[in-house]
């Protein structure tokens, strides 16, 4: 059997969350779908928590701690705002992980409050662009900032035929707006 790393484990984790939801996290079936031993598991993980927890740590950090990092340079805040609603609304695979870790959510406190605080950080960053772009103050833009999150989750949870997510010129009209 080949050997698979924490990491293997880890990415195998986030796929088989995104593709068979939460109930799919344990080691004996992940094992198979790996073809390597329930030992494997063990091997890089104390327990099924331990593993759950590694790996919200990574949703995080790929989701939104590495996003946030990309998008702090140079570039207007105004520009960096629109790439944002733009990365958000075209990840497909992103928005299906992400529902993914919200149905978790309702079974688990311990996702649930982690969720809540990757919300909440999601939401400071994008009220920090907005206060950088327009200088509204902080609480205007932690406003500004929620209704655009909350637009932007709303969309991913919108169900209907293909194509008919936001246009671009719809999203751009969401940023226009928020920034008014």
């Amino acid at each position: 059997m080949p050997r698979k790393t924490r990491e293997d484990w880890l990415h195998h984790g986030l796929k088989t969350l995104k593709a068979s939801g939460f109930e799919a996290l344990k080691a004996a079936p992940m094992a198979d779908s790996l073809g390597v031993s329930r030992g494997s598991f063990y091997w890089h993980f104390k327990d099924l928590s331990d593993f759950h927890t590694q790996l919200i740590d990574l949703w995080q950090e790929r989701t939104t701690d590495r996003i946030i990092v990309e998008l702090t340079n140079d570039e207007a805040p105004q520009i960096r705002l629109r790439t944002l609603v733009e990365r958000a609304v075209q990840s497909d695979a992103q928005a299906a992980l992400d529902r993914a870790v919200r149905r978790w959510a309702d079974q688990a406190p311990t996702v649930r409050a982690r969720l809540a605080l990757v919300d909440e950080k999601r939401i400071g960053f994008i009220a920090d662009l907005i206060s950088a772009a327009r200088g509204h103050d902080r609480a205007a833009s932690l406003t500004r900032a929620r209704i655009l999150y909350a637009a932007s989750i709303g969309e991913s949870m919108i169900a209907g035929p293909a194509g008919t997510k936001l246009t671009a010129d719809q999203r751009s009209a969401l940023v226009d707006l928020i920034l008014a």
